[in-house]
């Protein structure tokens, strides 16, 4: 179990170097506090529950969400500061400045049957893995999954 966690961190950590390179490369520099706007809920969130509009950083294995373009982005929140989510059909691991598009960042409290790390951990196993399908396995269906089994 050590072993498969620090491997996990040593991914985690060479995914979070890697990002930091694509950002550079793409003029995406800026504070990582820009990442956290202050927002109100929306009045009209009816088909979104218990959420909480983010002013501090989340927590590892939060599973968090933004609002874009009339949709909902979902994914898991590490403690190294990426997100694990699908990004262009895969699940991907990206900085939440990129996950969040400067959109507010909000946590979705859903059901977690498991620890943080594990959360993770099961976030992890998904990289690469599935593809997209807005009905059947969304960002949504991912982020659940990683943190309930459903």
């Amino acid at each position: 179990m050590t072993i498969i966690i620090n491997s996990t961190l040593r991914m985690e950590m060479w995914i979070m170097g890697l990002a930091s390179i694509l950002d550079k490369l793409s003029l995406r520099l800026g504070n990582l506090n820009d990442s956290f706007p202050s927002s109100k809920p929306e009045k009209d969130d009816r088909n979104i529950v218990n959420q909480t509009p983010i002013k501090i950083k989340p927590s590892n294995g939060d599973h968090i969400f933004v609002q874009r373009f009339g949709s909902t982005y979902h994914g898991i929140y590490s403690e190294t500061g990426l997100v694990y989510h699908y990004y262009e059909n895969r699940i991907s691991c990206n900085t939440l400045k990129h996950f969040s598009e400067g959109m507010p960042i909000k946590i979705k409290h859903s059901v977690s049957s498991y620890d943080s790390q594990t959360i993770v951990k099961r976030a992890v196993i998904r990289m690469h893995k599935d593809k997209d399908n807005i009905t059947f396995n969304n960002c949504e269906h991912f982020a659940n999954w990683c943190r309930s089994g459903d």
